[in-house]
C-alpha cells in the first residue's frame, strides 16, 4: 500500500505548477508577438522604398525616351518640375541641368561639366526626386535618382 501511494502522488501537475507554467508561456509568447509586429512594419517600409525606386526608374525611362528638344527635358534652373505621370501614392518632381561638352575626355578630367547655354547645349543631367504620400508608415520617405541624356 505505501508504493501505491507513492505513485498516486506523482501522476500530475498541481493546479499552482500548472498556472505558473502558462504564466512563464504567457511572458514568451508576448515577446515573440512584438517580434511580429516589428517584421511586419519592416518588410512594410522595404516594400515601400522599392516601390520608390520602381517609379523614379520609371520616369526616368520616360523622360530618357522624350526627344532632346522636348518641352520637358528644358532646363528648368534648379526650380524642380511636378511630374504629371506619377502614380496614386507618389509626388515627382525632376530638374534638368544643360551642359556643353565638347570631348568625352573633358568628362574624365572634371566631376562635371560647366553649365551651357540651352542652345548650346548636348548633355543634359536629369535628376528625379520621388516621394511617398503613404500614411501607413511614418517618417519621411523620399528616392532620389539622376541620369543623363546625350544628344543624337
Amino acid at each position: 500500500m505505501g508504493r501505491d501511494r507513492d505513485v498516486r502522488g506523482q501522476q500530475g501537475f498541481s493546479l499552482i505548477e500548472l498556472l505558473v507554467a502558462l504564466l512563464i508561456l504567457g511572458f514568451v509568447a508576448l515577446g515573440i508577438a512584438s517580434l511580429f509586429s516589428h517584421a511586419q512594419l519592416t518588410n512594410a517600409s522595404g516594400y515601400d522604398y522599392a516601390l520608390l525606386a520602381s517609379e523614379a526608374r520609371r520616369t526616368i525611362e520616360a523622360l530618357q525616351g522624350t526627344p532632346f528638344i522636348d518641352p520637358a527635358l528644358a532646363d528648368t534652373a534648379g526650380t524642380p518640375r511636378v511630374w504629371p505621370a506619377a502614380r496614386k501614392g507618389f509626388d515627382v518632381s525632376y530638374t534638368v541641368q544643360d551642359f556643353e561638352v565638347h570631348t568625352w575626355a573633358d568628362m574624365a578630367s572634371v566631376p562635371m561639366p560647366i553649365p551651357a547655354d540651352p542652345a548650346d547645349a548636348n548633355f543634359k543631367q536629369i535628376t528625379v526626386l520621388v516621394r511617398s504620400t503613404s500614411t501607413f508608415l511614418s517618417g519621411r520617405r523620399e528616392f532620389v535618382a539622376t541620369a543623363v541624356k546625350i544628344q543624337g
